[in-house]
């Protein structure tokens, strides 16, 4: 069991400003109830908050470059969107799925899950699956698969951890 620190904290007293402001009123009843309540949505909930060391580092660089990304994304997925619909289209429909085994070199967690996500929600491919070390992707081609090695965004994604 982990130990009651800041985030429980916080979160107890967000939710009870919450339930003081939906209440409308600051009837000793209301704060009371609100108070209980709070705390034990917070107490049954206390897994899923995240804790100091779990916590990405939020710099306004780090805020920058997460809009920077962000930017890239959608171009990465607009231009997805164009490479998918003229392989779809193509009267010779030339889909020859590939799938790609790479080593990304991003040490965070949270890095590895927003370049995964990334990777799937771009169309045409798909995280198979991501380990701290590996990551598998299934692309409708040989040459998008690929060209996973040398995407932009996993470039990024280092530059935001330093």
């Amino acid at each position: 069991m982990r130990n009651l620190g800041s985030s429980f904290w916080g979160m107890f007293i967000i939710l009870t400003l919450f339930w003081l402001i939906i209440a409308g009123t600051l009837d000793w009843q209301v704060a009371v109830t609100g108070l209980v309540v709070s705390l034990g949505v917070t107490y049954f909930n206390r897994d899923i908050l995240i804790y100091e060391g779990e916590r990405p580092l939020f710099t306004f660089k780090n805020a920058t470059w997460l809009l920077l990304y962000i930017k890239d994304f959608f171009i990465a997925v607009f231009k997805a969107n164009i490479q998918v619909a003229v392989l779809v289209l193509s009267p010779r429909l030339p889909i020859h799925p590939g799938v790609i085994h790479f080593r990304p070199e991003i040490k965070k967690e949270a890095s590895r899950v927003l370049l995964a996500n990334s990777i799937t929600l771009t169309p045409g491919t798909l995280t198979v699956f991501c380990t701290d070390e590996e990551m598998m992707v299934h692309a409708l081609t040989e040459e998008n698969a690929m060209s996973m090695l040398d995407w932009e965004l996993i470039d990024e994604l280092k530059h935001m951890e330093e």
